[in-house]
């Protein structure tokens, strides 16, 4: 038992050291999350920016937005963080 907990305590104290342990993936390429009220406007907003596709995820407001190959993931966030309807933003990890 003791073997057990020192080989847990070594190992996680390596990951510690290195930065494992607090690594967050990489955001998806080519979407965004968002979180919008019931004024948000999909096509206005969509189109403005140049989206061509966002899905309601069914869940409380939030849609998955595509971001066109012609932006990019931080170009998105900005923009959709000062759309009218817009609550929350973030990368779709």
């Amino acid at each position: 038992m003791r073997i057990i907990r020192s080989a847990t305590a070594i190992g996680l104290g390596f990951l510690a050291a290195f930065g494992f342990a607090g690594m967050q993936p990489d955001a998806s390429a080519n979407s965004i999350l968002i979180k919008t009220t019931q004024e948000f406007q999909p096509g206005l907003v969509d189109s403005v920016f140049g989206t061509e596709l966002s899905k309601d995820l069914g869940v409380a407001g939030w849609r998955k937005v595509f971001v066109p190959a012609s932006s990019s993931v931080s170009r998105a966030l900005e923009y959709y963080k000062r759309a009218p309807g817009v609550v929350s933003v973030e990368p779709n990890y």
